[in-house]
Parts: C-alpha cells; sequence; structure tokens
C-alpha cells in the first residue's frame, strides 16, 4: 500500500468518526438543527488539543482522546498503521453507529 493511499484511508476513517459524531448527536438532540453547529465545536476542541499536544510533551497520554492524532501524516508515513488506533477508531465509529440507529429509531419527526 502506498504512501499516500494510506493517508487517504486515514483521513476516510477520521471523517468517518466526525460523521458518526454528527448523526449520534442529532439523534440525541432535541434540536437536531444544532447538531451541524455542536459537531463543529467538537472538531474544533480535538484539532486544539492535538496541537497543545504537539507543543507540550507532557501532555502526551491525551492523544487517545482526539482522532487527529489517530492517523497523523508524520507517523503513517514511519510506521504505517497503528493497531490501536485502528481498533479505537472501529470502536467509536460503530459505538456511534449504533447510539444513531438507537436513537433515530425511536425519534418522533415533527414534519
Amino acid at each position: 500500500m502506498g504512501d499516500i493511499t494510506k493517508l487517504m484511508v486515514g483521513m476516510l476513517i477520521l471523517q468517518l468518526i466526525f460523521l458518526f459524531i454528527g448523526t449520534a448527536i442529532a439523534a440525541i438532540s432535541k434540536h437536531p438543527k444544532t447538531a451541524a453547529s455542536m459537531a463543529t465545536g467538537i472538531l474544533l476542541l480535538t484539532f486544539m488539543l492535538s496541537i497543545a499536544i504537539d507543543l507540550n510533551s507532557r501532555i502526551d497520554m491525551l492523544k487517545y482522546l482526539t482522532p487527529f492524532k489517530y492517523f497523523d501524516a508524520k507517523n503513517m508515513y514511519t510506521r504505517g498503521f497503528e493497531p490501536v488506533y485502528v481498533i479505537l477508531s472501529v470502536v467509536i465509529i460503530a459505538g456511534l453507529f449504533k447510539v444513531t440507529y438507537v436513537f433515530y429509531k425511536s425519534r418522533d419527526l415533527n414534519v
């Protein structure tokens, strides 16, 4: 698998994580129109956390909280996919998919 292909697959998984964060928020929330802004806030918060981790090595243990550290380009070139992050991503996506399915099924849609 080429380096560019690895990066593209990593970006796809990262996008799926944030997609399912948004759908889970929309399914749970009383006001689904606010789900986009809440998901954007989570995206911004996790991005800022990844920058803070780059700046301060003492908070390196927080790298599991931000998906931006799961498929970091500089690590992907040298080490490739790390199994811990791939498994964590699959668990997060599956969990958020389940939350979306369960809560959306019981949702009362006002049209």
